[in-house]
């Protein structure tokens, strides 16, 4: 049984939370594995169009704030997939993993230099190159160290290396869902 304490703690607690993710851009993404049945049927269309269904491919539903979106993920020809949509089916964005040298060297330089900035160490733990409406993008996942704090933050830059935005990850790196 909770006591009225431990309730005032557990609010104290939410409150202090809710006051971070304002504050701070920080990011916190819950996904969720699905059935193929709660997908949206206008996303599977597009996905049998382009990829194919064939394979086993990971079903997601994913909220971030106010967002909801739909996600599968899976692998074709030793690249690993995440496409993703909106709640309406309609195609939101496609993210293909990269190795970090992939991106091309004049992109790499101005991305390293945003990071000696930002960080007295960094890491790269994960690269997707994201194609959009936008355009090309690369998503990054690094680990950086400022001052005495080590984190993971997700950094997002246009394909010429341009900086666009980062958000620290809440979520602990066996939490990340990777494809």
């Amino acid at each position: 049984m909770m006591t009225n304490s431990h309730r005032f703690s557990y609010i104290i607690f939410f409150c202090l939370l809710l006051f971070s993710f304002i504050g701070f851009g920080q990011k916190l993404e819950i996904e969720k594995r699905i059935r193929q049945d709660d997908f949206p049927v206008k996303a599977i269309q597009y996905l049998e169009e382009n990829y194919g269904l064939e394979g086993k491919i990971k079903w997601y539903t994913e909220e971030s704030g106010e967002q909801k979106s739909y996600e599968a993920k899976f692998s074709r020809e030793q690249q690993l997939y995440s496409v993703e949509f909106y709640e309406d089916g309609s195609l939101m964005d496609v993210e293909i993993e990269i190795s970090y040298e992939d991106i091309p060297a004049e992109s790499r330089s101005l991305i390293e230099k945003k990071w000696d900035h930002d960080f007295r160490k960094s890491r790269v733990r994960r690269v997707q190159q994201q194609e959009s409406e936008l355009g090309r993008r690369y998503e990054i996942i690094v680990r950086g160290k400022k001052d005495k704090n080590t984190e993971l933050y997700e950094y997002l830059f246009e394909s010429d290396g341009q900086f666009v935005k980062s958000l620290m990850i809440l979520a602990r790196p066996d939490d990340l869902n990777l494809y």
